[in-house]
């Protein structure tokens, strides 16, 4: 029985990973405001193709999000960018 080009490509994809790679993100400390008086942080990571984002945090700008975010390493080379976001509010969430 042939094997189906999913099942092929996920055990290809398996072949190929080296390890994986758990990031705790713990919080963040003095975030700046982008609301009138706080901030909805959330931490997105990025290594190559895979992105990750822990939960966002309402009002907070020393969140604490203790979250786990685990990539499959296939090449250590590639790098790793974590950065935290501050979504900037629209005008019309302001004047709620």
């Amino acid at each position: 029985m042939a094997e189906s080009p999913k099942e092929t490509d996920s055990s290809s994809l398996m072949e190929s990973i080296l390890g994986l790679l758990r990031i705790r993100v713990k919080r963040g400390v003095n975030l700046a405001v982008r609301d009138v008086r706080s901030s909805d942080p959330y931490v997105v990571v990025k290594m190559g193709k895979q992105k990750l984002k822990t939960r966002v945090i309402k009002k907070d700008v020393n969140p604490e999000w203790n979250e786990d975010l685990t990539l499959s390493v296939t090449d250590p080379s590639v790098p790793i960018k974590m950065v935290p976001e501050l979504p900037v509010p629209d005008a019309f969430s302001v004047l709620c």
